[in-house]
């Protein structure tokens, strides 16, 4: 008996020293989760402050909050004739999107065209550029220096290659480009869906290819450029490789086809900027979607190899999925992710910038028609809508 008696009293006292353990530790835990709330509480504070939100991270095959039409948070302005601007600053996950029309009835002197850094560098056409330097504000500044007509708005082109970043890195083309009517790299490929814009008596036609043969995108465009993917063609949506199942799987590469968009690894499933642009069927009215993250790209392609939740951005269905709501007559996925930028023009003749995530932060700034100090990380090709008016 007495032998039982000490043990039901170590085991007695075992038990409240357990139950002492596990008071404390729940009270520390608790002290951490309120110290936790509290630091999220004053950083909420200072951000509202700053006119920021809370970046939210947002599952990655979950439908980005703003791909929808109407944007849900837009405010509009008209920043210029015949150019409706929306832009849409998500509370939810601190994204923010630029939605532009461009209404080609309403100022026939709009003109979509293609700058390439390789036309008038050191060595033209030689398929080698130093990119780096020459960001979205220098390319504007450049082509308004040629008195051509102001520069509206400007945004990276499409896909390219590169050698790295930095001042002494160089960018290659992909694909065959046709500028001002004359075919430049035509011993290259073509990948997935080019892009071009044909004038006939003034007037834009807008149009993509399946993987043409250089001599009839020489035929048909006054500007084009290959690699894009088409997301929305006459009317109706294109195929886009399904979000993997299985966390970490990485679906393979496969040959491009005329009822896909042009599948790219990794890059379509994650969430990041997008540029993409739309038009309807009578060519009237050029769209530009310019979707900017909080994340940056490596982030992005991280959170998908892992499974793991991500801060802001769209994936190419929350493209496919706004213009479908939209409802545009074809739309095409640009380049996007570290070199998405974009600049346009305001009524005072200054500009709003918005530099690329890989050379500097995103926070969008006014700047004047010189675009003094500018930030680099340029892209090989941009996009630009200029005003040809006499």
């Amino acid at each position: 008996m007495a032998e039982n008696s000490t043990n039901k009293v170590i085991k007695t006292r075992a038990s409240l020293l357990s139950l002492g353990v596990n008071i404390s530790a729940l009270l520390f835990a608790l002290v951490i989760v309120l110290f936790v709330v509290h630091r999220r509480s004053q950083q909420e504070e200072q951000n509202a402050k700053r006119g920021n939100h809370f970046k939210e991270t947002v599952i990655l095959d979950a439908n980005a909050h703003q791909a929808m039409w109407p944007l849900p948070h837009a405010v509009q302005d008209a920043p210029y004739k015949g150019v409706t601007h929306w832009l849409d600053n998500s509370p939810d996950d601190g994204t923010v999107v630029d939605f532009f029309d461009f209404d080609l009835e309403k100022n026939p002197g709009l003109r979509l065209e293609i700058y390439d850094q390789d036309e008038d560098d050191a060595k033209p056409f030689d398929n080698v550029a130093t990119y780096w330097n020459h960001g979205v504000g220098y390319a504007t500044a450049h082509l308004n220096a040629s008195d051509r007509g102001p520069v509206v708005a400007a945004w990276n082109g499409l896909f390219f290659d590169l050698n790295g970043q930095g001042a002494d890195r160089v960018a290659n083309h992909l694909t065959p480009v046709v500028l001002n009517g004359q075919l430049h790299y035509g011993d290259l490929p073509t990948y997935r869906w080019t892009f071009g814009i044909h004038y006939e008596d003034g007037h834009p036609q807008f149009s993509v290819l399946h993987m043409p043969k250089p001599a009839e995108v020489a035929k048909r465009f006054d500007f084009a450029a290959g690699a894009a993917q088409c997301v929305i063609k006459e009317g109706q949506p294109l195929k886009l490789e399904p979000y993997p199942k299985k966390a970490g799987y990485i679906p393979p590469s496969h040959d491009s086809t005329p009822d896909e968009a042009g599948y790219i690894r990794i890059v379509d499933h994650m969430k990041v900027s997008r540029t993409s642009i739309g038009w309807t069927k009578d060519y009237s009215h050029l769209y530009l979607l310019f979707v900017s993250a909080p994340s940056s790209e490596t982030e992005s392609a991280l959170a998908f190899k892992h499974g793991t939740a991500v801060s802001g951005g769209w994936s190419l269905a929350d493209i496919q999925r706004f213009w479908m709501a939209k409802g545009v007559w074809c739309a095409i996925n640009s380049d996007g992710g570290g070199p998405a930028q974009l600049t346009y023009r305001l009524p005072n003749g200054n500009y709003y910038l918005l530099p690329p995530a890989w050379a500097a932060d995103n926070t969008r700034r006014l700047v004047g028609p010189d675009f003094k100090n500018a930030p680099p990380g340029g892209s090989l090709m941009y996009f630009y809508v200029r005003d040809a008016t006499k």
